[in-house]
């Protein structure tokens, strides 16, 4: 049984690579091609993207009915107990069920094309784009079933390729028919007809269990489903509301201004959720050694996560006019105000997302949906009611208020099951060494005109280690020490 163990966690290591490598180079290769694009894109080009991810991103709950995610967790399970046939019918009647709902919904906007276009794009002269983007409608929910049904068959190699190609070929593909024909409406057909591509090479993957007359019961499988759903919806609200509230209420310009300002964001919040995740299978290894246990995790935690976020928190507000200024070529140097409270906001996601981890080991799932649900709630209503008066910055405001109120309302749930406790010193050590050297590099952007952006990252590079270093403890060095040798000994 050991051996049987060890051979497993081998086969997972090797699939958590290959998948890390590839999300990896998506956020490097995204970093640069999100440069490059601001800086040859009108705005108002950019708003056409973020509308094409606002209805893609809507509408792939809409008639998901929490499918994808069922199916995902079903399918393990049937391969291991050789139920092929059920296999079988549930992809076909997921795949048939995107292609009867989808369809619908691409041929209905694809007709309200104009009515579309003047609530989007606030002009019905831009119907043809709204034509274009109908069609994403369809190849975007056939791209994320396929992709998630070859994770359940654990097809790691060919799923690390899609990634790869989606993130970075058909990108390129996009941009290429761009700069031939010096319109928006290029690149929105290359993305498309690239997804569409990458669509036909999974199906290809996966036609020995499609094309089958056979179908699994609807209304047995939305009797599983149905959770999974509700929680699309919930975690729609915190994730793409607010876009979604800025391209109905605002201009295209500044929907533009948004996007940009978002991705960095969502760079952040990326890389901390791969941060924070290895701490579930962690608590629940060690739960039943007792609460006091989980209770040591979590303060832990808490020092060793804001030795992360708050750099990098204080960090991007230190250079985000520079960041601004060379993405774009300053055109959305006016989301700067956006930029640095959104930044702040990432602070009190992670504690959100340590909060979750935690009840999601101790507590009943319904007491994780009861906080998922209030942070969703909020993220809607308080930015809909600041959009109006404050338009954008309204928008920021409202996400780093309900960030704020989901914390303490995390806190409140959370200490219902264990004793919560901060590492108040070691957070505080830190704080006070990042608001040091952001303010320092404030201040030499303030008085040095003459490369001031530049010279406001030299604290950072020059003063951050060695002073980090000097204000942790020899056990915390130590730890550090261990992770480095570690990490080294793994890329060996």
């Amino acid at each position: 049984m050991e051996k049987y163990s060890e051979r497993e966690s081998v086969k997972v290591g090797k699939a958590s690579v290959k998948l890390a490598g590839a999300e990896f180079f998506n956020i490097i290769f995204g970093a640069f091609y999100f440069l490059f694009l601001t800086r040859i894109l009108t705005p108002f080009e950019m708003s056409v993207i973020a509308v094409m991810s606002v209805v893609t991103n809507l509408s792939s709950i809409l008639f998901g009915f929490g499918f994808q995610p069922a199916i995902k967790k079903l399918i393990p399970s049937f391969v291991v107990e050789n139920r092929i046939k059920e296999i079988k019918e549930l992809l076909n009647l997921n795949y048939l069920t995107v292609f009867l709902f989808y369809g619908l919904s691409t041929a209905v906007f694809f007709h309200f094309s104009p009515l579309f276009s003047k609530i989007f794009l606030k002009n019905p002269d831009h119907f043809s784009l709204m034509r274009i983007i109908s069609f994403a409608i369809l190849t975007n929910k056939l791209f994320e079933i396929s992709y998630s049904t070859l994770v359940a068959f654990q097809k790691f190699n060919i799923v690390s390729t899609v990634s790869i190609l989606n993130g970075g070929i058909i990108r390129i593909y996009a941009l290429s028919l761009y700069l031939f024909n010096k319109n928006i409406n290029s690149y929105l057909i290359g993305i498309i007809t690239g997804q569409a591509f990458l669509v036909l090479l999974m199906i290809f993957q996966l036609k020995k269990y499609l094309f089958k007359k056979c179908f699994y019961s609807f209304t047995k499988l939305f009797k599983f489903s149905w959770p999974f759903y509700l929680n699309a919806y919930i975690g729609y609200g915190k994730n793409h509301a607010d876009t979604f509230l800025v391209s109905i209420f605002l201009k295209p310009e500044l929907l533009a201004t948004y996007y940009v300002v978002k991705r960095f964001v969502e760079y952040i919040e990326r890389f901390m959720v791969s941060i924070v995740t290895p701490l579930t299978p962690k608590m629940i290894e060690l739960k039943n050694q007792g609460k006091e246990v989980i209770e040591k995790i979590f303060t832990t935690s808490t020092r060793y996560l804001s030795y992360i976020i708050f750099p990098i928190s204080f960090f991007t507000i230190s250079i985000s006019h520079f960041l601004l200024h060379i993405y774009g070529k300053g055109r959305y140097l006016h989301g700067l105000p956006v930029l640095i409270i959104l930044a702040l906001s990432t602070i009190f996601t992670v504690g959100i997302l340590l909060f979750q981890k935690t009840i999601f080991v101790m507590a009943r799932p319904i007491e994780l949906t009861k906080l998922s649900l209030v942070n969703s709630s909020l993220s809607i209503i308080l930015p809909l009611a600041l959009i109006g008066r404050l338009n954008i910055l309204g928008i920021g405001i409202g996400k780093l208020l309900s960030s704020l109120i989901t914390f303490f309302f995390g806190y409140y749930l959370t200490s219902k099951f264990i004793k919560v406790n901060f590492d108040f010193k070691g957070i505080w050590r830190i704080f006070s060494l990042v608001l040091f050297l952001c303010i320092l590099s404030l201040t030499a952007q303030r008085f040095i005109h003459t490369y001031g952006e530049l010279l406001s990252i030299f604290p950072w590079v020059f003063l951050f280690l060695p002073l980090f270093i000097i204000m942790i403890s020899e056990k915390d060095k130590k730890t550090l020490m261990e992770i480095l040798k570690f990490y080294r000994w793994k890329r060996i």
